[in-house]
């Protein structure tokens, strides 16, 4: 017998509800992903992929124009940057009120490379970062069985909390995206200001809604 399909989304019609859930009756939950791909395609390909210090180095090293030896040389105070788990909202509006500066600079690693080469939170680095790629929103099922029991527990017990995350170690592949979607509106929180995107399609768009 064929396994069905059953997601909990906790901003989904029930999201104002205060008690709590059972995740486990479930097979997946709904969550989001931010971030700034240059090519949306590759995700529908590789997946949503954990951080990886020798890809991002290179990124870095590209985007910026920079050595990866300078690129290196920046590193020592990034060491929350150099996480190896990928995020998730389970929460949509986070993404565009509270977490924007994702879709804003992409990913942490690059903005805090970015931040350390202008000193600031703006500048020429930062300028680079927010006109590379398009801003992005994978809207991703996440096998419950992928997420950590405490994880579970947590979610189950606050279930409607909006600032609840979830991360996992390991890559989501291809099958478990949804779609995704490119918002025009987002919420700087780092620069304090609205940013405003005006690429609200990719060619990639239509093959996923067709």
């Amino acid at each position: 017998m064929e396994n069905i399909k059953n997601v909990f989304i906790p901003d989904g019609k029930n999201s104002k509800k205060k008690t709590g859930v059972n995740l486990e009756n479930y097979s997946h939950i709904r969550a989001y992903h931010g971030c700034r791909p240059v090519d949306v395609g590759r995700y529908y390909v590789e997946g949503i992929k954990p951080f990886n210090i020798k890809e991002m180095r290179c990124a870095a090293s590209k985007i910026f124009g920079i050595s990866e030896e300078t690129v290196i040389a920046k590193e020592p105070n990034l060491q929350p940057a150099l996480s190896n788990n990928v995020y998730f909202v389970l929460f949509k509006q986070e993404l565009l009120n509270s977490c924007g500066h994702y879709l804003c600079w992409g990913s942490e690693y690059l903005a805090a490379i970015a931040a350390q080469l202008d000193r600031s939170e703006y500048g020429k680095y930062h300028d680079i970062l927010s006109d590379t790629g398009i801003p992005t929103i994978f809207i991703c099922d996440i096998p419950i069985d992928f997420l950590p029991q405490w994880q579970i527990k947590s979610i189950s017990k606050h279930p409607f909390d909006s600032n609840s995350a979830c991360w996992i170690p390991e890559v989501l592949h291809p099958e478990h995206i949804v779609s995704h979607e490119h918002p025009s509106k987002i919420y700087n929180p780092v620069q304090m200001r609205q940013y405003i995107n005006r690429q609200t399609t990719c060619k990639y768009c239509a093959d996923i809604h067709k």
